[in-house]
């Protein structure tokens, strides 16, 4: 099984959610994500949120990928946005419908 890591305990992931496991349903990529920051503002709240905190991961980088899952343990549907590089959308493209293991990074 493929490993999906976090740097962070975020919000928009399940409770006790190290070691559980997500389907990757699909991906967008992201060509601006400073317009996109501007445009899209309540959807970064929620995706880089720190729970319990008041902080929130710094998204510094210009283009990035949208990744969406279906997490098996609680059927909670949620995203994380990670830096682009034609790899990583080829890994991820290639890895639809398959499951990860969310762990910490």
């Amino acid at each position: 099984m493929k490993p999906l890591k976090f740097s962070y305990d975020y919000d928009k992931l399940p409770e006790n959610w190290e070691g559980t496991h997500a389907i990757l349903l699909g991906l967008h990529k992201v060509e601006g994500m400073e317009e996109f920051r501007k445009s899209c503002p309540q959807f970064i709240e929620y995706d880089t949120k720190i729970r319990n905190s008041s902080e929130h991961y710094p998204l510094g980088f210009k283009e990035g990928l949208i990744l969406f899952f279906f997490h098996l343990n609680s059927s909670k549907l949620f995203t994380t946005i990670r830096r682009y590089t034609p790899s990583k959308y080829t890994y991820y493209n290639d890895s639809i419908m398959e499951t990860f293991v969310l762990a910490r990074a």
